[in-house]
């Protein structure tokens, strides 16, 4: 008895468990204590630590909605990129199919030309894929194209192609093409342009209006890094030997290495389209004039270029927050966007015309 009366008052003391009778050693009722189950403070209390601990789940919830959401924009990313990989694989790998090799044209060249301007932004090529229409001669200009008519022939001429980043037709890749359309102004990536698909000579048609959009890529815009994205078309071909192949501007100018089978970002910025051995353009075959050395005079692009490859560098929309590209990024420029580059090497069913007949 004496013990139990000592640990009775010792656990009062130290405040755990029930108040206990002085008398007998034993817990005292509720009722005999004056209460009601929780008090008001304690219920309050509760609800609130129950309100946080809802109010967290709901934040862990959205934090889970939101990272599909992030892995869904990129791989429609990647979906969009792969689409205009394979239309221009499905495209250009028809050029050459079809065309006039015959007929002798107004500037003494023979026959309509498989690639009628090779830019790196842009392309234009000839492909049997109309019935009937126009189509463009070698030389047109590049704020002309694709324009005019087909040599003379007695079969119908095929179709001309045109891929473009240029929609103002000017001839050059700058910001006035990238703003000039609503699908471009509405993306918070500014180096994304409108990839347009143009066709000539398609269903008796002379061109399609307006042309159609293809994907949003990459443009010729430099990251803040200062590194540049690769061309979209990037020509190999017997440009300054018979003997080998040579990428277009792998010239190491103004800088950079020559002969590296990579265009490196100073090669970029003095990158032009590819021209043929018409140096002067005066339709004579000059002194000097005979780049490659094979001792023929290749007026056309279409017989000096062997293969393209194709490289579409698509990137996210909107900025990832939680993102940074340290590749493409500067220290005080984070860049947030996701890039994905894909590639594809073509080479045409028909690339270079025959000598001309006597």
């Amino acid at each position: 008895m004496g013990g139990g009366l000592f640990v009775a008052l010792w656990r009062e003391r130290r405040g755990r468990g029930a108040p206990v009778s002085r008398r007998c050693g034993r817990p005292l009722s509720a009722a005999s204590r004056g209460e009601r189950g929780f008090a008001l403070d304690e219920t309050l209390v509760a609800l609130g630590v129950a309100a946080l601990g809802f109010v967290a789940a709901l934040a862990l919830l959205a934090l889970d909605d939101r990272r599909p959401s992030r892995s869904d924009a990129q791989q429609a990313t990647v979906r969009e990129g792969r689409y205009a990989l394979a239309v221009l694989e499905r495209d250009f790998g028809m050029a050459g199919a079809g065309v006039d090799i015959a007929t002798a044209n107004p500037d003494g060249a023979f026959g309509q030309p498989t690639i009628v301007r090779a830019g790196p932004w842009d392309i234009v090529f000839s492909a049997e894929i109309a019935a009937n229409g126009r189509a463009i001669v070698d030389g047109a200009p590049s704020d002309r194209t694709p324009t005019g008519d087909a040599p003379p022939s007695g079969l119908p001429p095929p179709a001309t192609i045109r891929y473009t980043l240029d929609s103002t037709g000017d001839g050059l890749v700058t910001s006035a093409d990238r703003t000039d359309q609503v699908d471009e102004r509405v993306v918070a990536n500014t180096g994304l342009f409108i990839l347009e698909r143009e066709v000539c000579g398609f269903n008796r048609k002379d061109c399609l209006s307006p042309p159609g959009a293809v994907a949003l890529v990459r443009g010729p815009v430099a990251y803040p890094s200062g590194a540049r994205p690769e061309p979209l078309f990037q020509y190999w071909g017997y440009f300054n030997s018979p003997n080998r192949l040579d990428l277009w501007g792998d010239d190491g100018t103004p800088a950079g290495t020559a002969g590296n089978g990579r265009l490196e970002a100073e090669e970029l910025t003095d990158l032009t389209p590819v021209s043929g051995e018409d140096a002067d353009g005066d339709g004579t075959f000059d002194s000097g004039e005979d780049r490659n050395g094979d001792g023929i005079w290749e007026r056309r692009i279409s017989e000096l270029i062997r293969k393209v490859d194709v490289v579409v560098t698509v990137e996210t929309i909107f900025p990832d927050l939680r993102y940074v590209d340290s590749l493409r990024s500067s220290p005080e420029t984070p860049f947030r966007f996701h890039t994905f580059v894909l590639r594809s090497q073509i080479r045409p069913r028909s690339i270079k015309i025959p000598d001309a007949p006597n």
